[in-house]
């Protein structure tokens, strides 16, 4: 076999062997996977603590994975959210649960605070919002929170400010009538006008200090004098 004629079965040979196509991916969906909900979590935990801009955005993104990490947990049967860890049972709180995980060193509340936020971002209007991401002081999930609650309580008949001038008022008038009672009982006076709307009452009361002070003999007197005083008209 010539040179010639080897150089040309080498290439109908590479032709043959590389004659499927090979599809590529683009180099940014090679190099970069897909993120799982754990790696999802710290990504927005970090960006919470490095970033100054959109914090309301990564505070309601972090709450939003954290739900649906609660909701995975649900799902294992280890526990409910109202239940807690035991001996026997390590993984029964979701407490427990998240804080075996990769993020576990996230506290308390931040993860309470992310999930409040979340839960409640659709009331946030784009004045507050705005607000929010414009200020350096509203950056604390602690802020974003009085938003929130500011907002629900301008909802709420009950937190309007008639309605909290009126509980004020009603605060008021409990605390000085449980003061007159107490100044009642330290000088020992009794407000026999209130006793007498109840004549059985009155009565009994009246038997009873007779009965306790007196001797028979005043007794006597006692009874003579009221029955003498009082008229009973038929």
């Amino acid at each position: 076999m010539t040179n010639s004629t080897a150089k040309k079965a080498a290439n109908k040979t590479t032709t043959a062997k590389t004659s499927k196509r090979v599809v590529q991916l683009p180099v940014e969906q090679a190099v970069t996977p897909k993120l799982t909900l754990v790696q999802k979590i710290i990504e927005h935990a970090t960006k919470i603590e490095d970033s100054t801009k959109a914090q309301l955005q990564n505070w309601i993104d972090l709450g939003n994975d954290l739900i649906e990490y609660r909701a995975q947990y649900l799902t294992t049967g280890l526990g409910t959210l109202k239940s807690r860890a035991t001996d026997k049972n390590p993984m029964g709180s979701f407490l427990a649960y998240w804080q075996a995980s990769d993020f576990g060193y996230l506290s308390t509340n931040t993860v309470g605070d992310a999930i409040y936020i979340a839960e409640n971002s659709s009331i946030v209007n784009a004045e507050t919002r705005k607000d929010i991401e414009g200020n350096l002081t509203g950056l604390s999930s602690d802020n974003i929170k009085k938003k929130i609650k500011a907002t629900l309580d301008a909802k709420d008949p009950a937190k309007t400010k008639a309605a909290k001038d009126k509980a004020a008022k009603l605060k008021e008038a409990k605390a000085k009538t449980k003061a007159a009672k107490e100044a009642d009982k330290k000088d020992g006076s009794i407000d026999l006008s209130k006793l007498m709307k109840d004549p059985k009452a009155f009565g009994e009361l009246i038997a009873d200090l007779v009965n306790k002070n007196y001797n028979d003999i005043e007794k006597q007197a006692f009874a003579s004098a009221m029955s003498a005083k009082i008229i009973i008209k038929k």
